[in-house]
């Protein structure tokens, strides 16, 4: 197994060399962007490395009472560096979306890094130990990861860098979106699809895909935090399409054939950094969300971290995303449509396979346009900083969290929250390159949307809901260089 990460690592980075002029690369004084599972930093001292260590969980709730291990968020990934300029890294997650067994990791990640002058190279590879089709093991290249990329750098402030997989259109902290661009569609161009939605090997399979593209980066930072970041990236992918003209997803549809299609995503981001204030603002879209099933359209997010006074924090966030006109309900593995109505527990029909009530007319957030908005305040001590935070999230809106509009429904799936306002008790706790947050956040909806303790049955239905909700949770985070920026509330000058 060493032996073939290194054989590929040193096949592509002998390609990166041949391709490279010896230019000097100009060195950044410092990322001012601390994320999780991003960019490996370039050069690291140590010979093995915890590069970086995340868990998330809710641990009690008033609606499903103690929830701790049922739905962890884990991720860490340990740094072999090879040389000074070459690099590998294994690690690994766990994102379960809704029950106890989806809460393990039978996917690895592994990486491999090089730099050459003015170019840097990284591959992400995925190693898959339980492949669901063989029981065996798998390693191949990750189709929808960001984490691949070739990085040219003419200048000290200007970079290129083309993704083969992924452009990474996600925006957003407190309200992340995901992969906007991400598209699906059925293979083998079948000539029907049958009026149960459960799946037919026979009608072709669902692919998910993003987009691969290229972006173009200026920036220009110095060693005191000042700095600005402009970037502006765009990509393509192509999807398999019905030309009948008359053929829905959502009707008893035939066509005799298929066409391929191109679907055209974009991101525009900027990045301004000074020693009391870290502003971040981030557009990204894709044009053909309404045949390809995408959860979302289009996102505009604008997060802010301030200090104020001597020693009072500050985050904000907006985020303005438009919904897709037809998101696919796919069952819990995306592999092809849910085949049961999670309402009624019925098999469903055509129009079930967009998000639907139990009529199966279309959920009123789709094709809406819909907002959020997050604001904390906090008070710096040494080591700790406590806050006070709120969070309103309008009838419409759709991101990636458990209390999207999308996903917090009456009984009958018909209405959303109808506007949620989250109050949250919380405080960060500092160690070294250790970050530890634990949270109370109260829950007030309009509509009654969280489960009842009590009046639990089978079909969503019949069972009760309520108006109001609270939670417990916890993060815990190692990062290789201490934590500042984006979702650490401290700023690189109090680190």
């Amino acid at each position: 197994m060493k032996a073939i990460l290194l054989a590929l690592c040193f096949t592509f980075a002998t390609f990166v060399s041949h391709a490279a002029e010896e230019i000097p690369p100009a060195p950044k004084p410092f990322n001012p962007v601390s994320t999780l599972f991003t960019e490996s930093p370039a050069l690291v001292s140590q010979k093995y490395s915890l590069e970086v260590f995340n868990y998330e969980e809710v641990i009690y709730s008033g609606s499903k009472k103690t929830e701790i291990g049922d739905r962890v968020k884990l991720g860490a990934r340990f740094r072999y560096q090879i040389e000074d300029n070459l690099w590998l890294a294994l690690g690994f997650r766990t994102n379960p979306k809704s029950e106890r067994t989806s809460n393990h990791a039978t996917e690895l990640e592994l990486r491999a890094g090089y730099i050459y002058n003015n170019l840097t190279a990284q591959i992400d590879l995925q190693w898959i130990t339980d492949h669901p089709n063989t029981g065996g093991m798998r390693i191949g290249l990750d189709l929808d990861s960001e984490d691949s990329f070739l990085k040219y750098s003419p200048t000290s402030h200007v970079s290129f860098k083309f993704y083969p997989f992924n452009l990474e259109t996600s925006s957003g902290l407190n309200f992340g979106t995901g992969d906007v661009a991400q598209l699906y569609y059925i293979s083998g161009a079948p000539l029907s699809l049958s009026a149960n939605t459960s799946f037919a090997p026979t009608e072709g399979e669902m692919i998910s895909k993003t987009l691969p593209g290229i972006d173009v980066t200026w920036d220009n930072f110095d060693s005191k935090a000042y700095g600005l970041e402009l970037k502006v990236g765009f990509g393509l992918a192509s999807y398999l399409y019905p030309e009948n003209p008359g053929f829905k997803y959502t009707q008893a549809s035939t066509s005799l054939t298929w066409e391929r299609k191109q679907n055209f995503g974009y991101k525009l981001s900027a990045l301004l950094t000074q020693p009391k204030d870290f502003f971040l603002m981030k557009w990204t879209g894709h044009t053909q969300s309404e045949e390809t099933g995408s959860l979302l359209s289009q996102s505009l997010n604008m997060y802010w971290l301030s200090s104020l006074l001597s020693n009072f924090m500050v985050e904000a966030e907006v985020g303005l995303h438009k919904n897709g006109a037809q998101a696919f309900r796919l069952n819990s593995d995306g592999t092809y449509f849910e085949d049961k109505d999670p309402s009624t527990l019925t098999t469903v029909t055509e129009p079930d396979r967009i998000y639907a009530d139990d009529t199966g007319a279309p959920q009123n957030w789709l094709d809406q346009w819909g907002w959020g908005m997050s604001v904390k305040l906090g008070k710096e001590f040494k080591g700790f900083t406590p806050y006070l935070g709120y969070k309103f999230e309008n009838t419409n809106f759709v991101y990636e969290g458990r209390n999207s509009a999308h996903l917090l429904r009456t009984k009958n799936l018909e209405l959303s929250h109808g506007g949620l306002s989250r109050l949250a008790l919380g405080s960060h706790f500092y160690a070294g390159k250790m970050m530890i947050q634990a949270e109370f956040e109260y829950l007030s909806a309009n509509e009654a949307v969280f489960s009842s303790e009590g009046q639990i049955r089978q079909a969503r239905f019949t069972s009760a809901f309520k108006k109001q909700d609270f939670y417990f949770s916890i993060k815990a985070s190692y990062f290789f260089r201490q934590p500042t920026g984006a979702g650490t509330f401290r700023l690189l000058s109090r680190g």
